[in-house]
């Protein structure tokens, strides 16, 4: 490499080498003075090197400077990138400028503050038990856009059911309850925060007043604003089906069928309660031979399907009393487990009794 240059410098002869490469005498072009540059050896990495480093950082704790008192959700942030991006590089100052970690580094500042103060005030911050609060608050945040989450549930059981040909027609009404629920929630919680519109959240925590500046607040908001904006796509199309069938339903002379299926958004609750209820029994009474068959296994779907319809007519009453908040993965509550644990038999029974309580509950 003798005489080889590498900017404003001349390398000469070699002075020594090492692990990581070799010292070599250069003289600097520019100052015309003599100085020593160590050349590292730069080597891709094998694949099992990889994989051994990848190892090493999915086993181990991430080493942070002390005066950054990181959460967990930067934790995993930073993992991700180590392990699958393990070619960029960001300084710690430049991290927690970043929005996902900003309320780390208030919270940060908060407790250095109060270190200051009180050097004894060293278990948990102030900012770090608000922080802990707000958490606990958002999950009954989350919990109202799993309310449209449950609703195509049941809306997509319908359309693979396909029950009879005014299923359409329930279908597009289905379509709608999920606009208002995602409009309603757009309304309160996103263009304002009017936790008092949610009659089952205002008793609740005196502490909501803080989520808003929160990350999740904001992922949600962004959420709630696709939410809307796609189920208006899907009113529109669910529309012009229940259209196709409706002159030849048995809602071809119902006055107030026609006028639901004539506004495209707004629904009426009584009318959509009415047509969910005929549409829950005329399943009852079609398969009610085979749900008292314990040889027929096909016909338990039909049971589950009643009782999650049933609960999307009670929608608050049903996630007040059944729906686990510590539990933010909405398919693995236990509800959802439930359906199985019961034999055909006691399931109808329990179904012919929700059936009856949400009548009177309704009014009807």
């Amino acid at each position: 490499m003798s005489g080889k240059v590498i900017e404003d410098y001349t390398l000469h002869e070699a002075l020594g080498s090492g692990q990581y490469g070799k010292v070599y005498k250069a003289l600097n072009v520019r100052t015309n003075s003599l100085v020593a540059i160590k050349a590292v050896k730069v080597e891709k990495f094998k694949e099992s090197t990889i994989a051994k480093l990848i190892s090493a950082v999915e086993g181990r704790d991430i080493q942070y400077p002390s005066k950054y008192n990181v959460s967990q959700k930067t934790i995993t942030l930073l993992k991700d990138i180590l392990i699958k991006d393990a070619t960029k590089r960001i300084d710690w100052d430049e991290l927690f400028k970043r929005e996902l970690t900003k309320t780390d580094l208030q919270d940060i500042q908060v407790y250095q503050i109060l270190e200051q103060k009180d050097p004894s005030n060293k278990t948990q911050s102030s900012a770090e038990l608000e922080k802990q609060k707000a958490s606990k608050s958002f999950k009954y945040i989350l919990n109202e856009r799993n309310k449209i989450f449950f609703l195509y549930k049941v809306l997509e059981e319908m359309l693979e059911l396909n029950f009879d040909q005014e299923t359409p027609i329930y279908c597009f009404l289905m379509v709608k309850q999920v606009y208002a629920e995602a409009l309603f929630i757009k309304k309160n919680l996103v263009d304002t925060f009017n936790i008092p519109a949610f009659q089952h959240l205002k008793n609740k925590f005196e502490y909501w007043n803080s989520i808003p500046q929160t990350f999740e607040y904001k992922s949600f908001c962004k959420l709630m604003d696709k939410e809307v904006e796609n189920s208006k796509k899907l009113a529109l199309t669910f529309k012009e089906e229940a259209y196709k069938f409706f002159k030849n339903s048995i809602y071809q002379n119902d006055y107030e069928v026609q006028k639901e299926i004539d506004n495209t958004y707004e629904g009426n609750n009584h009318t959509f309660r009415r047509l969910m209820l005929r549409y829950i029994e005329d399943i009852k009474t079609k398969h009610f031979n085979k749900f008292l068959d314990p040889s027929s296994d096909d016909s338990t779907k039909w049971l589950v399907h009643i009782h999650k319809t049933l609960d999307a007519l009670l929608l608050d009453e049903f996630f007040e009393n059944f729906i686990q908040i510590d539990i933010t993965d909405f398919e693995h509550q236990p509800y959802f487990k439930t359906f199985h644990t019961y034999q055909k038999s006691d399931l109808l029974t329990v179904v012919s009794n929700k059936i009856n309580y949400t009548r009177n509950k309704l009014g009807f």
